[in-house]
């Protein structure tokens, strides 16, 4: 479904302006457990993070998906996941690893400048890994 709230629609949208990157599609996920960019789709939006009460953290979450579009990380991570499918190597997993762990702090980093201070997301980050311990039932799951 679409995103609704006409805040985080707005915070997205300055983010992106000062990103340079177009705004993408917000879609609420309420079984999600952070956000995520699904590539040349949309920005997914958990619905524990719209309930944040913590305004900078969740722009920090915000600016740091934007971030990976900025820099393109979708589209190099589908080839990238294309072409160890087309020609596997010994190495190519674990290349593809290390690649994905530098595009985060390259977002954490891009996204810290973005908002002109780290600490929010820090405190994002913070919320995120508080929020992933936690058990998550996925519909599915629920009525087995």
């Amino acid at each position: 479904p679409g995103l609704d709230d006409a805040g985080v629609s707005h915070e997205t949208t300055i983010l992106a302006r000062r990103l340079d990157v177009r705004r993408p599609a917000l879609r609420a996920d309420p079984h999600w457990p952070s956000p995520s960019l699904v590539p040349l789709a949309y920005l997914r939006v958990p619905g524990w993070v719209l309930a944040l009460d913590d305004t900078q953290a969740r722009q920090a979450m915000l600016a740091h998906e934007l971030a990976h579009l900025a820099r393109q990380d979708p589209l190099w991570r589908m080839a990238a996941l294309a072409l160890t499918r087309i020609w596997p190597t010994p190495w190519s997993g674990r290349l593809r690893i290390e690649l994905t762990a530098l595009s985060e702090l390259q977002a954490d980093a891009l996204a810290a400048r973005c908002l002109g201070d780290g600490e929010p997301l820090a405190r994002a980050l913070l919320a995120c890994a508080e929020h992933s311990r936690r058990p998550h039932l996925s519909p599915g799951l629920a009525l087995a």
